[in-house]
């Protein structure tokens, strides 16, 4: 196996697939690097046996074949790499001399017949999904996604499709966060009632790989994997198995309490509040709304804050606190710009508050107070 490529070509493929690379492994040939040769390409693949990422790289091919290299060695070696062209050659031991300018090296390899399987994935429904859009709604909702399993939490993301659009759900058992899209993707089969449980570091690792362009992304699922086709890149993983909690259960539509307030305002405030809120012994903020004015405090050993905010009050007074970084997570992640205003619902202190923008009904954020 005899290849070229560039040195910027190459790392920037594997900086792509080396993402799939276990933490820990049982497996020593999921810590590789799979390399596989086309006429005029270099397909390299990585896998921790459920998240799989394949990419393509230019490359011009002398003799080819398949090896397997070691994953995170290679990357970190071709990083450091002038870049230039650099020559592989492989031998039947698996043995790859590496040269690049007056650089010379050998890297061990192993057999890619060691390399697992990877799952395939029937085609039951596919979307496809603008790579900005996409981008756009897992940066919303997976700030609440769990990432560690519970008896009633899986640490994953809802994605589903209705009768009026595509959605992904989050939460992690003290928030929730709900993202729309009606307008940016397509679907082989419109209107169709259709869920599935995408692992959160799926998720992650998606987002970091599309990019923000206008560009589709093609997204197929079936009952046990999706495939995601972005690029010269595809994204293969498992599904998670387990129901996701009924989210529309917890969101009530009638509240006794509206509050509409700059969005900008609330979150300055919030994240000054914040400072001594995570000194104290509770990490708590409390609001305090009456008389068209919600008043923000908190309070610890070395002081305590408060801060007058005006608002639009519609029905009761509430007094409830909130652990802060849920409240600004949430108001860090709405589109709206900084003069714009977000409306808080509520309906005891016992309930959570429901923050949504009445103009814009494609995002939800749930958070449950704290008891004080």
């Amino acid at each position: 196996m005899i290849f070229k490529a560039t040195a910027s070509n190459l790392l920037e493929g594997l900086n792509i697939v080396t993402r799939a690379l276990p933490v820990r492994s049982i497996n020593k040939a999921t810590e590789y690097v799979l390399f596989e040769t086309d006429s005029d390409s270099l397909t390299m693949t990585c896998t921790d046996g459920s998240l799989t990422i394949q990419t393509i790289v230019s490359a011009e091919i002398e003799e080819p074949g398949n090896c397997l290299m070691p994953g995170r060695l290679l990357a970190d070696f071709v990083r450091k790499l002038p870049d230039e062209t650099i020559l592989f050659s492989i031998n039947q031991n698996f043995m790859a001399s590496i040269r690049c300018g007056k650089s010379r090296s050998n890297i061990s390899g192993l057999n890619p017949a060691d390399f697992p399987e990877i799952n395939e994935v029937t085609d039951l429904i596919s979307i496809s999904v603008q790579e900005n859009t996409l981008k756009k709604m897992i940066s919303k909702v997976i700030f609440s996604a769990a990432t560690t399993e519970s008896k009633q939490i899986v640490a994953g993301v809802l994605f589903e499709q209705t009768n009026e659009d595509i959605r992904m759900v989050a939460l992690d058992g003290f928030r929730l966060a709900i993202q729309m899209d009606r307008d940016h993707h397509e679907s082989s089969n419109p209107g169709k009632a259709f869920r599935c449980i995408i692992p959160t570091k799926t998720i992650g690792e998606i987002s970091k790989i599309i990019t923000e362009t206008e560009e589709s992304a093609k997204i197929c699922f079936d009952s046990n994997c999706m495939r995601i086709f972005t690029g010269r890149t595809i994204i293969t993983s498992t599904l998670l198995n387990g129901s996701f909690m009924d989210y529309r259960r917890i969101i009530k539509n009638e509240f006794f309490t509206k509050v509409v307030i700059n969005k900008q305002q609330l979150l300055d405030s919030m994240e000054r509040a914040s400072l001594l809120a995570r000194e104290g012994r509770n990490n708590v903020v409390r609001f305090k709304i009456k008389d068209d004015t919600l008043v923000v405090s908190s309070k610890a050993e070395q002081g305590n804050f408060l801060e007058d905010i005006p608002v639009e009050l519609s029905g009761e007074p509430i007094e409830i606190a909130f652990n802060p970084k849920y409240v600004i997570d949430a108001i860090k992640n709405i589109d709206d710009d900084d003069n714009s205003d977000v409306q808080m619902n509520f309906r005891s202190n016992m309930n959570p508050m429901i923050i949504r923008d009445e103009e814009n009904q494609l995002y939800l954020y749930l958070i449950l107070p704290i008891r004080v």
